[in-house]
């Protein structure tokens, strides 16, 4: 930039200006193999991570259920675990999982994931076996049915149904 005033004198600055228009990316790997987190996973922490574009060292914050997680990127990935105590705090349902940061610049980027809870535990309904539930001498020597039926999956809403043959010796 030049400058000139009214009596001939000039002066002259320069400076660099960087433009970044490019936010920062972020990825979210998958949480307890299939994004379901189920009454045997909600009894241990909980990791979550992904992949980033940031270079090291800079802060990714990691939302669920209104509680914020810090990770630091490391070689392109981040991350962080939700503890114990915070997961048995979640109920039965979806929910939104958030992954945000800034770059030097101040460019924001995130992504988002969905996380479902399902802790109830299936019924197994084992129907009566051998007619009384007792084995006598006559049934003994002959195969007898073990049925029954499990209820109450709600994720998946099962609702198996099974019968297995069983040869009993005496």
């Amino acid at each position: 930039m030049d400058q000139f005033c009214t009596v001939g004198n000039t002066g002259s600055a320069s400076r660099t200006i960087v433009l970044s228009g490019d936010a920062p990316t972020f990825t979210l790997d998958a949480m307890c193999e299939d994004n379901v987190l189920n009454a045997v996973e909600v009894k241990q922490p909980l990791t979550l991570s992904g992949s980033s574009n940031l270079p090291d060292g800079s802060s990714v914050t990691v939302t669920l259920n209104g509680v914020q997680y810090h990770a630091t990127v490391s070689h392109g990935v981040w991350s962080t675990q939700v503890p114990v105590s915070d997961l048995q705090n979640l109920a039965n349902t979806q929910y939104t999982i958030i992954v945000n940061g800034n770059d030097a610049v101040g460019n924001a980027g995130s992504c988002e994931g969905v996380l479902i809870v399902d802790t109830a535990l299936p019924q197994v309904i084992i129907n009566t076996f051998a007619g009384d539930d007792k084995v006598n001498l006559n049934e003994l020597g002959s195969a007898q049915i073990l049925s029954g039926r499990v209820v109450e999956c709600r994720r998946r809403r099962y609702g198996y149904h099974y019968a297995r043959k069983y040869a009993l010796a005496g």
